[in-house]
């Protein structure tokens, strides 16, 4: 079993590359690891963003309410 937190900084773009952001955000959550396979689960808190986002305003959201994923490890 394991327990993980800690800042996440994402980047944040159009297909275009025109506009970005750079959100801040809070990461923490937890799982297990049997041999080579994982099991997570976890949150994001949004911080705040390093740049001004242009056109797009506050609507993206570049963070996950809740997250689980199945991962193989090599």
């Amino acid at each position: 079993m394991f327990f993980y937190g800690g800042a996440g900084f994402n980047a944040v773009t159009t297909k275009d590359f025109d506009t970005y952001s750079l959100p801040v955000t809070f990461e923490y959550g937890g799982g297990f690891r049997i041999s080579h396979v994982q099991f997570r689960a976890g949150s994001s808190l949004y911080i705040g963003d390093f740049t001004d986002i242009g056109r797009f305003g506050r609507n993206i959201k570049p963070y996950h309410n809740f997250t689980v994923s199945l991962d193989i490890l090599f």
